[in-house]
C-alpha cells in the first residue's frame, strides 16, 4: 500500500494501519534524528514524534507530502529537545556561578558585567538574541545553531556579526565601555 493511501487509511478511522507509516518511516526519520542528536537520545524522539504525528493527523493536510509533514514534526521536536537541554545547563551553569561569585566575593564587578552584557542582548531584536543566547550563553557551534534554527549556517554567522554591532552601537549610545576596557576596537 502507498504512504498516502495509508495515512487516508489512518483518517478514516484504521489506526492499526498508522504501524505501517512508523515502519515505512522510521529507518528515514532515525537517520535525521541521529545526525542531530546523540545516540542515546534517538529513540526517545522518534517515539515523540510518531506520537505527535498520530495526535495531531487530524490537521495533516493531504495536499501536502506526508513524509515532508513528519520530518517537519523531527525537527521542531529536536530542536525543542535542544533548547530545553540548553537553557536547564545554563541553569545549573548559572546557579554553579553564582555559588563561585559569592566565595570569591569579588566585589560583585563580574555580576555588573554579566547583567550589562545580558541587558545588551534583551535588548536586541528576538532573530538575533536566540542566536546571540545560543552561543554565548548557550555554548553551541554556529552548526548546531543552524541545524536548532533551521538556518543555514551562514545566516547564522551573518546574524553574530550584526548582533556584535547592534551591541557595540548600544553601547557606544549608553556611554558603556567596550569589553576590555578603553576604546580599544574589537
Amino acid at each position: 500500500m502507498e504512504l498516502a493511501d495509508t495515512v487516508r487509511s489512518v483518517l478514516e478511522g484504521d489506526t492499526d494501519a498508522f504501524r505501517e507509516i512508523v515502519e515505512a518511516l522510521e529507518p528515514r526519520l532515525r537517520s535525521y534524528c541521529g545526525s542531530r542528536l546523540p545516540r542515546a537520545e534517538v529513540d526517545d524522539v522518534l517515539q515523540d514524534v510518531f506520537l505527535k504525528a498520530f495526535k495531531s493527523l487530524k490537521g495533516y493536510d493531504p495536499s501536502f507530502p506526508f513524509s515532508a509533514w513528519i520530518f517537519t514534526i523531527a525537527r521542531t521536536t529536536i530542536a525543542t529537545r535542544k533548547l530545553a537541554f540548553w537553557r536547564e545547563r545554563e541553569k545549573r551553569e548559572r546557579a554553579g556561578r553564582e555559588t563561585a561569585d559569592l566565595a570569591a566575593s569579588n566585589g560583585g564587578q563580574e555580576r555588573l558585567e554579566e547583567e550589562m552584557a545580558r541587558n545588551l542582548v534583551k535588548a536586541l531584536k528576538p532573530k538575533y538574541r536566540s542566536v546571540v543566547e545560543l552561543h554565548y550563553f548557550g555554548g553551541l557551534t554556529v552548526w548546531e545553531i543552524a541545524a536548532t534554527l533551521s538556518l543555514g549556517e551562514s545566516a547564522v554567522k551573518q546574524r553574530l556579526v550584526r548582533s556584535r554591532s547592534a551591541m557595540l552601537a548600544q553601547m557606544e549610545r549608553s556611554g558603556t565601555e567596550k569589553p576590555g576596557g578603553g576604546n580599544r576596537e574589537i
